[in-house]
């Protein structure tokens, strides 16, 4: 019975054990780390590869981006290479290698065979170090506190970050937007930039921060090694560090398709445990520097909108204000179309829907009145990115100038002259005319017309005399003008002395000379 009994209990103890190092940690998703590669590797053969800079033998190697395990080397820069820092895939299929030293951008097929040098020292760089492409443009980062843009080789443009900041590195994210990693003394941080270069949020402090790298098991999430702070950061564009790995004087970082961090430093290229820090395997001995995955971007969303006009919080802004913004996409080819947002609340309604035009003329704009809006861009495949809400406050309306009168000063009576009506509206508003003729008529309102253009209108006057015209104008508001006036006399005369002969004449014989008096307009 006790032999039984002793039985049972171990027999019980086992299916424990069992139970708790296998079936329960599995079923609450409860990974095991015990030092060694536990999860699987995936069916099939279609893992990338990473490539790693070796700065002490000058070379790029090549490891597998689910366990790090080294592959060899792609390139062999020996002779060529002074301190290979990042190499990445450009859009042209071709790796592009930063050097720190040679303060040179070098262009490899994936043979590993020199093609170019994309840009070098003659371009002003200097001490440069990791490097991104946003489409067909090249970003690189500088010891001396800029981000350079080049379009092509050797095409440089003006910087994309030139506010101080040394960079270190810069990732460029889905929505045009750049993460860099700034070692600008006790400044040291890492940083979130707009599509534009403008600096909008300092994320966290960290003390020589280098590569900033994807999570690639965990969307939304990012890397970043620094060198002096001996750690591993996994962060969020919020500024929140989820996780903390330390690892000594670490330059460059990636996660593995099996879960663990590769991590890069004067120590070589080695397989370490998310967390602890511990290193699982070596690699490869050396100095590594940046790591990069071997595939070339896929299609990306278009840029986010920027560069507003009006700008963002803009007063004083005219009636007749037209809505322009910068867009684009960083895939070559792709093209973009536009959905425009605008109202007088916030969120704003849609006005218009795949637009290619990057303007947009609201129908008509209130005064002193508070208008939001946003654009959504579209590329040809059905990438999106949605822009921020802005908002502009519109002026006080102003009243248009007095208009101006031209036309015949003189003229007959019972025969029809022309006159021009012409002003214009400081709001660019459509303007209506009110004209009285000076004999007790008037001609109502008139219009509405353009700014600046001219309105013709005829009067004819029964009864000589001098007369005075006078014309105001509205705008589409309301809002009236002075008055413009011209003086004019009727009937037209050659001569003072003729002109009282025939009038005197034609009051002695009021029905006589019908013709004459219809020729001297009386």
């Amino acid at each position: 019975m006790q032999k039984s009994v002793v039985k049972k209990c171990l027999v019980g103890s086992i299916m424990l054990v069992f139970l708790t190092a296998t079936i329960i940690p599995s079923a609450l998703g409860i990974t095991q780390t015990t030092g060694q590669r536990t999860n699987q590797r995936p069916a099939g053969d279609g893992i990338s590869y990473l490539m790693i800079p070796d700065s002490t033998a000058d070379t790029v190697g090549k490891y597998d981006a689910y366990d790090g395990t080294y592959l060899g080397d792609i390139i062999n820069g020996v002779g060529r290479f002074s301190t290979p820092k990042n190499a990445i895939f450009g859009p042209d299929g071709n790796i592009y290698v930063s050097d720190q030293v040679e303060d040179s951008v070098f262009v490899f097929d994936t043979s590993g065979t020199y093609l170019s040098t994309y840009a070098d020292a003659s371009d002003g760089l200097n001490n440069i170090r990791g490097i991104d492409f946003r489409g067909t443009h090249l970003f690189v980062t500088s010891g001396d506190a800029y981000v350079a843009e080049f379009s092509g080789p050797h095409t440089r443009l003006p910087n994309f970050i030139d506010d101080g900041s040394d960079s270190f590195d810069i990732l460029f994210l889905p929505d045009g937007r750049a993460l860099v990693a700034d070692i600008a003394g006790s400044t040291d941080n890492i940083r979130l930039y707009s599509s534009a270069g403008v600096l909008q949020q300092v994320l966290f402090q960290i003390n020589f921060p280098e590569q900033i790298q994807t999570d690639s098991l965990a969307p939304g999430a990012y890397l970043n090694a620094a060198f002096s702070a001996n750690v591993i950061s996994d962060f969020e564009l919020t500024g929140t560090i989820v996780q903390s790995t330390p690892h000594t004087s670490n330059s460059g970082v990636f996660r593995l398709g099996n879960g663990n961090l590769l991590a890069t430093s004067s120590a070589g290229v080695q397989e370490i445990q998310p967390g602890t820090g511990s290193i699982i395997q070596t690699e490869k001995t050396g100095v590594g520097q940046f790591i990069e995955l071997s595939e070339p971007p896929g299609n990306l969303p278009p840029y986010e909108p920027n560069t507003p006009s009006p700008t963002h919080g803009a007063t004083n802004v005219p009636l007749n204000a037209i809505l322009s913004w910068v867009g684009g996409d960083p895939n070559p080819g792709d093209t973009v179309t536009y959905d425009v947002y605008f109202d007088t609340v916030s969120p704003p309604t849609k006005k218009a829907s795949n637009q290619s035009a990057t303007t947009y003329t609201p129908s008509s704009l209130a005064p002193t009145t508070k208008y939001y809006w946003k654009i959504v861009a579209w590329d040809n495949l059905g990438a999106s990115t949605v822009g921020p809400i802005w908002d502009f406050t519109t002026k006080t309306n102003t009243p248009p100038n007095n208009p101006t009168i031209t036309g015949p000063a003189e003229g007959k009576i019972k025969v029809a002259t022309k006159y021009n009506f012409t002003t214009t509206d400081p709001d660019g508003d459509d303007v209506s005319y009110y004209i009285e003729w000076g004999d007790g008529t008037n001609s109502g309102w008139i219009g509405p017309s353009s700014s600046g253009d001219t309105t013709i209108q005829s009067h004819t006057w029964t009864k000589k005399g001098s007369y005075t015209i006078k014309a105001k104008a509205k705008d589409i508001l309301g809002n009236e003008s002075g008055w413009g006036t011209l003086e004019i006399t009727m009937p037209f005369s050659y001569n003072i002395q003729f002109q009282l002969f025939w009038e005197r004449l034609f009051e002695r014989f009021p029905h006589a000379f019908p013709i004459l008096r219809h020729l001297l307009g009386y």
